[in-house]
């Protein structure tokens, strides 16, 4: 263990700007030890200690701002890519003994209306995916945005609980005996929607979190 009055002595001598080599003459002339000077003379090694984290970038609202964006136009992709899928079931699977069909003209508006998003909505989604993709590439602190893991996990959420329900939906439609071929397409719509979301989102997370 280091002498504190040598501690002091080598501590008041470096402060004058004598060199370590004349301040070890002077002590081991003086009697002390040379390897306790030697000890005290060289500075202690910072290997093995936990260096302090680097501080975390911080970001305008203008990236949380593109990415709340982002997401909202994700959503109504999705819905629109499921809406249009889900009605070419149900033209596959029209119902042949039901002359009427009292809900063709709504599903004519909402069929018109995820046509239209997607000619307008989906390219802002896709040039904000390439953006936001290749800051994050070049500026890694962007995963750690509170906004961006707060809408990942949101979505992670909202997607499995679209499919648990249409899943568990469709078991009880199973179990009662009222269930059509469509019904299974339909659960495949969904999966195929919000599962490639979930499973898109799951591996961003995972690599996310491999990088911390």
């Amino acid at each position: 263990m280091p002498n504190p009055d040598l501690e002091k002595y080598i501590a008041a001598a470096r402060e004058q700007k004598i060199p370590d080599e004349e301040i070890k003459s002077q002590l081991v002339r003086a009697g002390w030890p040379e390897s306790d000077v030697i000890g005290t003379l060289t500075p202690k090694s910072t290997i093995g200690t936990n260096l302090p984290p680097p501080p975390v970038p911080r970001f305008g609202m203008w990236v949380a701002f593109q990415y709340i964006i982002l997401f909202i136009t994700l959503y109504l992709s999705a819905t629109a890519v499921g809406g249009i899928l889900h009605e070419a079931v149900d033209n596959i699977f029209k119902d042949r003994l039901d002359p009427y069909d009292y809900g063709r003209s709504i599903n004519n508006w909402l069929l018109n209306f995820y046509i239209a998003f997607l000619i307008v909505g989906f390219p802002i989604f896709a040039w904000l995916f390439v953006v936001l993709k290749k800051q994050a590439i070049e500026k890694p602190g962007i995963k750690n945005l509170g906004a961006r893991k707060f809408l990942i996990y949101l979505t992670l959420v909202g997607t499995f609980l679209i499919m648990i329900g249409h899943l568990i939906g469709t078991v009880l439609s199973f179990l009662n005996g009222d269930i059509a071929l469509s019904s299974f397409f339909h659960l495949g719509v969904t999966f195929l929607v919000a599962g490639s979301i979930f499973i898109y989102l799951l591996l961003a997370v995972k690599e996310d979190r491999k990088a911390e």
